[in-house]
């Protein structure tokens, strides 16, 4: 993936799940959806030409988003278990193509072809 979305500070706090992960972009990339700030923020990346995917995990009380996870951050997420409460996870890619990885990663856990 050319383009990798950080936000400028450090996650504010996540759950446990997010950390255990070990995953440094897991951990820094995923933030509180229904945080204004970050809210906004996620709203303008939906808009930027260079972002490539987004996560989304919510439940009905919590929702946390990372954008432009690679398909190692995504395995890590597969592999962990994840909290009951959040339930959903909504998973987003724009021109899959380019993230052919991640496709890979996706089609191997969701058990369908990656065609």
């Amino acid at each position: 993936m050319a383009h990798t979305f950080r936000p400028a500070s450090p996650a504010e706090q996540l759950p446990a799940y997010y950390q255990d992960t070990g995953d440094e972009n897991i951990q820094y990339c995923f933030r509180d959806f229904d945080s204004e700030r970050n809210f906004d923020l996620f709203d303008r990346q939906t808009r930027e030409h260079k972002s490539s995917n987004f996560c989304i995990d919510f439940g009905e009380d919590d929702a946390f988003c990372a954008f432009d996870l690679d398909a190692q951050a995504y395995e890590k997420l597969f592999n962990s278990p994840r909290p009951t409460e959040l339930h959903t996870r909504w998973i987003n890619i724009w021109m899959p193509y380019n993230q052919k990885d991640l496709i890979r990663t996706l089609a191997s856990h969701f058990d369908f072809t990656p065609r």
